[in-house]
């Protein structure tokens, strides 16, 4: 900044990250570190598979597969009702032969922990759990990923898998479904209404009761899937994170001729978008300002304010970006600000890795404003309430 401007302290750049984590309780110490997940192969794409039949009563959807395999019935469900494809016998014999190995995997890890009969009302780390007969939750379970998106959660049951009415599997602090894993010695049964995460793999049969939702899977080694006006959802697994960076930008100083407007330029160093989550999910960088004052009773800038659409931010072209990449085609256009979320950078795809891109900045600096001189300056953290703020919030 000059000294010709002390009441213009300067441009304000913030980064905001819009991949809030769900808070949770105080969490238990954890033991031991997070296991491997399980491997499920073709099963991957199924939301319900049974191995003798499949069977519903009411409107039931799913986003994934659904199928039976060695047995070819299923009864209750149309394809407007299923996400996926629906496979039978030696179609869906791929998902179940892998379905055979991913239970097998999980018999064989070796606990950490011995659960009690029942774990409602409990708060769990990532692990391998073992409980040695049956397991039911009543009320909720919380599973505390700790902000580590790669946790896993495995339960070994010895015999049956129950929970109650309106019961609920509750994920927090970045834990995920895709990483849940619920090995039921015998069958499984879901209470009416209840809410539950994680993949189901029971060696019997897996009763999904009336208005159950389902963020996972329900695979059957032996025996049949009973369904009755469910909503199965396959959320994909998040892996790693998404976050951006922003560095200084020192604008040029004007001299006021009185005339006309003038404009105040600058460009910044590097900026980074950091994609590690391994999906290929696209991401958006949006941006929003506010206004530009000046500090109470000054008489340095005309109306004390800066309006909005003065700066002008143009990112330019993605300049780097993983292998695999082409950042050439991720390019944005000059953006004239606004007091509302626009977006300045978008993708179709994101492969891992760092995108880096060097935007400039262009103030407007009226002809009336009262200094004969200032200057402004972008930074990475907040300097005074009287300034232009920038949000940048990456999705």
């Amino acid at each position: 900044m000059t000294r010709h401007a002390p009441r213009l302290h300067g441009i304000l750049a913030v980064l905001g990250l819009a991949l809030a984590l769900i808070g949770g309780p105080t969490l238990p110490a954890q033991a031991a570190p997070s296991p491997a997940p399980l491997d499920l192969g073709a099963a991957q794409t199924y939301s319900v598979l049974g191995a003798s039949t499949v069977t519903n009563t009411g409107h039931t959807t799913t986003s994934g597969d659904l199928g039976v395999s060695p047995g070819t019935s299923v009864t209750g469900m149309s394809a407007g009702q299923v996400g996926g494809l629906i496979l039978v016998g030696a179609d869906a014999g791929a998902a179940h032969a892998d379905l055979e190995s991913a239970y097998a995997d999980a018999v064989g890890r070796v606990s950490q922990t011995i659960l009690s009969p029942e774990i409602g009302a409990s708060t769990l780390t990532p692990g391998v759990y073992r409980a040695n007969s049956t397991l039911a939750i009543t009320g909720s379970v919380t599973l505390d990923a700790g902000n580590d998106p790669n946790a896993v959660f495995i339960f070994q049951i010895g015999s049956t898998l129950t929970t109650a009415s309106g019961s609920s599997v509750r994920l927090v602090n970045g834990a995920q479904a895709a990483n849940v894993f619920w090995q039921v010695g015998s069958s499984a049964t879901m209470g009416t209404y209840s809410t539950f995460a994680g993949t189901i793999l029971a060696l019997a049969s897996i009763t999904v009761t009336t208005g159950t939702t389902f963020d996972g899977r329900a695979l059957a080694v032996t025996a049949a899937v009973t369904l009755d006006s469910n909503i199965f959802t396959l959320t994909p697994l998040r892996l790693g994170t998404l976050t951006a960076s922003t560095g200084g930008a020192a604008l040029s100083a004007v001299v006021l001729n009185g005339t006309s407007t003038q404009y105040a330029t600058g460009s910044g160093p590097q900026w980074l978008i950091v994609d590690d989550r391994g999906t290929g999910a696209p991401w958006t960088l949006t941006v929003t300002a506010t206004a530009a004052t000046s500090a109470p009773g000054s008489t340095e800038l005309i109306a004390r304010t800066l309006p909005i659409d003065s700066l002008v931010i143009d990112p330019g072209p993605i300049t780097a970006g993983p292998n695999g990449s082409n950042p050439a085609r991720i390019v944005g256009r000059p953006l004239t600000m606004s007091g509302t979320p626009q977006v300045l950078l978008s993708t179709v795809g994101s492969n891992p890795g760092t995108y880096l891109l060097a935007p400039s900045f262009s103030l407007a600096v009226p002809p009336n404003a009262f200094r004969s001189n200032f200057s402004g300056e972008i930074n990475a953290s907040p300097v005074n309430p009287y300034v232009t703020t920038l949000t940048f919030t990456i999705s």
